[in-house]
Order: C-alpha cells, then sequence, then structure tokens
C-alpha cells in the first residue's frame, strides 16, 4: 500500500515538474509556433484524453481497494456497540 503510494505521488510530482516541460521538442515548438494556423491540429487526440481517464480511474479503484483491504482487519468496518450499551457498561462501573 505505502508502495502504491509513493509510486503515485512520484509520478505526479514528475508530470507537474517545472523542468518536465523544458525539453528540445517543447523550446523548438515555442519559437517555431508562429507559422502554424490551425492549433487544433496539434492538439491530443480525444481518444489519448481517455485513455489518460481510464487509467486514472483504474489507479484510483485499486488505491481505493488497497485502503479498504488495509483497514477491514483493523475493524473500521465492524459495527460495534451501540450508544445504550456504552452507557450501560459505564454506569455499572464494568470494562
Amino acid at each position: 500500500m505505502i508502495g502504491a503510494a509513493v509510486f503515485t505521488e512520484a509520478c505526479s510530482r514528475w508530470r507537474s515538474s517545472p523542468l518536465h516541460s523544458l525539453t528540445t521538442a517543447s523550446c523548438g515548438w515555442h519559437f517555431q509556433a508562429g507559422p502554424f494556423d490551425n492549433p487544433e491540429a496539434h492538439e491530443p487526440s480525444p481518444a489519448s484524453f481517455k485513455w489518460r481517464r481510464a487509467a486514472l480511474v483504474g489507479s484510483a479503484a485499486f488505491l481505493a481497494w488497497q485502503c479498504v483491504g488495509m483497514l477491514r482487519p483493523e475493524g473500521v468496518f465492524d459495527s460495534g456497540p451501540d450508544h445504550g450499551e456504552i452507557l450501560e457498561r459505564v454506569e455499572s462501573g464494568g470494562g
């Protein structure tokens, strides 16, 4: 679980790093973009966005599954005694 969280954090930081955008291709695009009249022709296709969204949803589902699997043995999702039972134990002095 911790490994999955560290991997996700490292990937997100790498993708948002300012140095990640400083490549020769991006610098060349920045200085040579004037002649292009149609910027939409150079945008990523909707299929690539769908694949990225599917990957994001898949990794989120995997991490949620890992969290539930980690908390289930600890009894987080088990229903405990109700308020009346706790109050009765406190008034009787028993543990």
